[in-house]
């Protein structure tokens, strides 16, 4: 900050307060200082000043001559007269780094770097294990969902071909698709011996021995048809006798 005898204090982030003859006390905030800084540079840069492209921030005027009030600073700020577009620089231009510094970015100590290294990667070993944890739930979620449906598909086909039998035979048109599915397959056994071991019906039993007493009695019924009769059968023609 410029020495000037009507700052009475600066404050951390850059503002100051100033203090004309009277005793009365002014804040100007750091924003406001570059501002004015910055319209005299351009007041003493332009010969023609316009004012419509470098607007006159508020409050210049009652700046300018508080700040005027110590002739012995070399530095001062142009006045400016709205009403006729009149300037007048007075002193030197005021350099706007050392009138109103920005604030420098704090440093960071080589241990807090580490600390904040340290957490970085605490932070992406907890991510990543929370990535695993979800990959496992969601792979136990689909191993789970396949078992269910390897199991289901079991419970409704139970005579369809495992998959590792590889490709099926062709069937043969004297077997039926029933059979054909049947055919070697674990239940082939027992499909087999539940058929032999299934008593037949009564009624299917009476049928078979009525077909059986038919087929007796027809080839004990002597036939009917006749091979000749005797006015039918042919007569073997006498002799001529001779005159």
């Amino acid at each position: 900050m410029i020495e000037h005898a009507a700052v009475v204090n600066v404050s951390g982030n850059g503002d100051i307060w100033l203090q004309d003859p009277e005793g009365v006390k002014f804040l100007y905030t750091l924003t406001q200082l570059r501002a004015y800084a910055e319209f005299d540079r351009q007041l003493r840069r332009h010969d023609v000043f316009d004012i419509d492209t470098y607007p006159i921030p508020g409050g210049y005027s009652e700046f300018q001559a508080l700040w005027a009030t110590d002739q012995n600073c070399e530095f001062q700020f142009s006045t400016y007269d709205v009403s006729t577009g009149i300037k007048q620089p007075l002193g030197r231009s005021v350099p706007i780094d050392e009138f109103a510094p920005l604030p420098r970015a704090p440093s960071i100590s080589s241990e807090f770097k580490e600390v904040i290294a340290e957490r970085a990667a605490h932070a992406a070993l907890v991510r990543e294990a929370r990535r695993m944890e979800i990959l496992t739930v969601e792979h136990a979620r689909r191993e789970r969902k396949r078992q269910q449906k390897a199991a289901l598909g079991t419970y409704l086909s139970p005579y369809s071909a495992p998959s590792s039998a590889g490709p099926s035979r062709p069937a043969s048109r004297g077997r039926s698709s029933r059979s054909i599915s049947r055919a070697g397959t674990p239940y082939r056994s027992a499909y087999e011996r539940s058929i032999s071991r299934a008593p037949t019906p009564p009624t299917l039993v009476a049928a078979r021995e009525a077909v059986a007493t038919q087929d007796r009695s027809v080839g004990e019924t002597p036939s009917t048809s006749l091979v000749g009769t005797p006015e039918t059968s042919v007569t073997q023609a006498e002799p001529m006798q001779e005159n």
